[in-house]
């Protein structure tokens, strides 16, 4: 049983109830426990079937979070009432807790390590710099997030005169602009609104594709340029990040930095250039990579992360009518995200799988268990350079070896 975090957005269509209004809760819920479905369809598009790490165990589900914010006062109400309410293990994909000693909700995580409830809570999304993670209580088990084998990809075409032509690879799980079409940046005129943050006039991107430097809300910068009627969009990164994979309201492609320059180059020297790309599909990615916002350590008194799992194109559940235009197109019920939020409920699933393997265990036995078992044939960002203990903790966990670690700590 997880509590899991359900965020309102303006509007307050569910106030009052524990009803999902952007997404964030159905996605990490249905990560730790969502049962499997034979075929996950965002945008309509059939990507095969999924499943939670624990598919039979229970949810509750408390909102904390609401147009105002998430205040501290809430979350401490619920981890209160998880705790009347006999739950095994509390998930919270909600950032905080950098000084455990003084932070009520930390303080509450630790009422709950002494009624013997795991809690496991993400790690943040503020990498890569050294000193980000978040969580630092040694009675919560902090989570890191790494790339997983799966990737969703597409390829954006480019031509210009006489003939020159680019390929860029990038990230999408939308459909596709199949037909070459002109391609536009934002910050040209008559737009000249280069992150695409305010809503395009009606008609000047009829039958075109807006290339928008990415902000913190792509999904709203692809609603904005649809306002004008762009017929796709290309986000390119201004410095490097990971690719996400939204649920955009037109079809979109997610380019990284080097491409994104590659992209910028082109339509310098190819005015009137066009472009095309084909529905995104599923791919092999690079696993075991640390996430390049993935919260790092060290983390004050203790060793922190104390774990990693995947977090990075995360396909899992959403709610079908959002309140705002963040959460997409409304009658979506599944989405890949991205975040250490998405990293937390594997673990917290996981923890489920072993409270019910070894119902007599501790908190401190589970996450001892996960951590001497985890892997540590973990990559930096790089791809190539050696994780450490302050990407990952004891690595990314591994449930082929959890159930049965030989020895648990219960510290």
């Amino acid at each position: 049983v997880l509590e899991t975090y359900n965020s309102v957005l303006p509007g307050e269509l569910y106030s009052g109830t524990a009803r999902d209004a952007d997404g964030h809760g159905t996605h990490t819920a249905s990560i730790a426990a969502g049962v499997r479905v034979a075929a996950a369809d965002p945008q309509g598009i059939d990507r095969g079937p999924i499943q939670g790490i624990a598919p039979a165990a229970h949810v509750a589900a408390y909102k904390v979070c609401g147009k105002l914010g998430c205040f501290q006062s809430d979350s401490v109400a619920a981890i209160a009432q998880a705790l009347l309410d006999g739950v095994d293990v509390i998930n919270y994909s909600i950032t905080g807790g950098t000084d455990p000693y003084s932070d009520p909700v930390e303080l509450a995580f630790l009422d709950a390590y002494a009624a013997g409830v795991f809690v496991a809570a993400a790690a943040g999304n503020e990498g890569p710099d050294a000193g980000t993670v978040n969580h630092r209580g040694p009675w919560v088990t902090s989570v890191a997030a790494t790339a997983q084998r799966r990737t969703f990809r597409t390829t954006l075409t480019l031509s210009g005169a006489k003939g020159a032509t680019v390929r860029l690879s990038g990230a999408s799980i939308t459909a596709g602009v199949t037909t070459p079409l002109p391609v536009v940046r934002a910050a040209d005129p008559p737009y000249s609104d280069p992150r695409c943050e305010e809503p395009a006039p009606a008609g000047i991107f009829t039958g075109k594709i807006v290339a928008c430097e990415r902000n913190e809300a792509p999904v709203l910068q692809g609603y904005h340029v649809e306002q004008g009627g762009a017929a796709g969009m290309i986000v390119y990164d201004p410095v490097p990040s990971e690719v996400l994979t939204d649920n955009h309201w037109l079809p979109t492609v997610h380019l990284g930095k080097p491409e994104g320059d590659a992209l910028l180059a082109f339509l310098q020297a190819h005015p009137g250039a066009k472009a095309s790309f084909p529905q995104g599909t599923a791919q092999n990615g690079t696993a075991d990579r640390v996430a390049m916002f993935s919260g790092r350590g060290p983390g004050g008194d203790f060793l922190k992360p104390d774990l990693a799992a995947p977090g990075l194109h995360i396909l899992a559940g959403h709610t079908p009518t959002p309140e705002t235009v963040l959460g997409g197109p409304p009658g979506d019920r599944y989405q890949a995200l991205s975040g250490t939020s998405m990293a937390t409920p594997h673990v917290s699933g996981a923890a489920a799988l072993l409270r019910a393997l070894h119902p007599e265990w501790t908190p401190g036995q589970v996450r001892s268990a996960l951590v001497t078992t985890a892997t540590t044939k973990v990559v930096k960002s790089d791809g190539t350079t050696p994780a450490d203990p302050f990407d990952t903790g004891g690595g990314r966990i591994d449930l082929t070896k959890a159930g049965d670690p030989g020895l648990t700590l219960d510290e």
